[in-house]
């Protein structure tokens, strides 16, 4: 009997000491976020990004979670079908991140369960800015809001500049830049009559963001109008040189916004079709998206490179077309040999391209 009450008395103490161990490591364990099933976000009604309080359209985020830790990375990538039918040979584009100076960044968050939802918040820093974030995480929706968010370089920060001119090269790309191809409501606009006609002033602001101002055209007399805050981003580097990134989903409603119809492309938005010579125009026309593939994804991803030089009030900011150039030159060998009169065509704007800097001159309203 005294066994048996004896045996009652272990097999109860084991389980209350059992059951105090479990619920302790219970407490001090991450608590697992499984209820997160969602991998992507995409679209604004999944995610919303705010960056010191401007919506960034156009983006994407992955989501990876361990424990309590989760990693957010944001990015984008354009897909130029959704953009016009017109443009569905082209693949998805590599486009410019939520951050400037980022194509794609990867962030730790520490959740915190707030009901069906988790809940983060922390600060950050990048080679170019600065930044706190705060947010939350659902299986419907991601939020993060990146405050005070700051430019490390801020030597160009609270520049105003106002447009005062082309600067001519000399080249057939001085032709480019002329050319009327820019369609704002009635009107088609040259690249330099958008910049001295339209656009009235430029500026940079602290966090990365280009302010523009500009006269809208559409939709009665014209008035004055600013473009979204985050559709042009900049980040000073050595020297004088800066990389802009514009972000085309911004700019895309920008171009709708100031036309009383919907724009659409030519059938074909690179002129008239070359002949086949023989059997060989697919191959061509592969090769020819292929390098306007890779200069759209240099151009949107990783900015657009400029310089620029201060002469008292004025400014000169001149594009560098290099990169752009050296991408197109490992085309050129398979080009010449499947098409000879497009390469006739290409060979001397290229040379340009990579010796010329097309500019255009400001004059700043505040320093």
């Amino acid at each position: 009997m005294k066994t048996t009450r004896l045996n009652i008395f272990i097999n109860i103490t084991a389980a209350v000491v059992i059951s105090i161990f479990a619920s302790g490591c219970k407490e001090n364990e991450p608590v697992p976020v499984s209820i997160i099933t969602t991998d992507n976000y995409t679209g604004l009604d999944h995610l919303d990004i705010e960056y010191n309080g401007n919506r960034v359209v156009g983006k994407s985020a992955s989501f990876f979670q361990e424990d309590k830790t989760a990693y957010v990375t944001l990015y984008s990538e354009i897909k130029p079908s959704e953009l016009s039918d017109k443009l569905s040979f082209l693949p998805a584009l590599k486009g410019p991140g939520a951050l400037p100076g980022s194509p794609s960044i990867t962030i730790p968050v520490y959740l915190q369960q707030d009901g069906q939802q988790f809940t983060f918040s922390g600060s950050g820093k990048t080679d170019f800015i600065s930044y706190d974030y705060s947010g939350s995480v659902s299986n419907e929706k991601l939020n993060i809001n990146f405050n005070n968010a700051k430019l490390i370089n801020t030597s160009l920060a609270g520049i105003i500049l106002e447009p005062t001119g082309f600067i001519p090269t000399g080249t057939i790309l001085d032709d480019l830049v002329k050319t009327k191809i820019i369609q704002l409501g009635n009107n088609k606009y040259s690249i330099d009559e958008l910049l001295s006609t339209i656009v009235r002033t430029i500026s940079f602001n602290p966090d990365g963001n280009v302010v523009v101002t500009y006269i809208k055209t559409a939709d009665g007399a014209p008035q004055p109008a600013q473009c979204p805050l985050t559709m042009l981003q900049y980040v000073p580097l050595s020297g004088n040189s800066i990389r802009l990134y514009i972000n085309p989903t911004d700019l895309i409603g920008q171009i709708i916004l100031n036309n009383p119809y919907h724009p659409d492309l030519p059938d074909n938005p690179f002129g008239e079709e070359a002949k086949p010579r023989s059997g060989d125009q697919d191959d061509t026309n592969s090769e020819i998206t292929e390098a306007l593939t890779d200069v759209l994804s240099q151009i949107l991803g990783n900015g657009l490179p400029l310089e620029y030089t201060l002469s008292g009030t004025d400014v000169s900011i001149f594009l560098d077309l290099t990169p752009t150039a050296s991408i197109l030159s490992k085309y050129l060998p398979v080009l010449k040999e499947m098409n000879p009169e497009l390469m006739q065509k290409l060979e001397p704007i290229l040379i340009q391209f990579a010796t010329t800097k097309p500019g255009f001159t400001f004059r700043t309203l505040s320093l």
